[in-house]
């Protein structure tokens, strides 16, 4: 079981995720994590009974532009 993100670039055999590992770089992805925001993170508090608020912005573009490509 992965008890972290890092954990899909371990080399490992119970923990490595090779499909990820072949993707992206981990040093990429963490940077990029590390730059990418949606929403105000000041709003946290008005969105305490959503755990999905942070995402719900790109998923919600996604889902549009993905049934117009329909």
């Amino acid at each position: 079981m992965r008890s972290s993100e890092k954990d899909y670039w371990n080399e490992a055999q119970d923990l490595k995720a090779e499909c990820v590992q072949q993707l992206m770089p981990k040093n990429r992805y963490m940077k990029l994590k590390s730059v990418v925001h949606f929403v105000d993170s000041e709003t946290v508090s008005q969105h305490s009974n959503d755990r999905a608020f942070k995402k719900r912005p790109i998923l919600a573009f996604l889902s549009v532009h993905y049934l117009e490509m329909r």
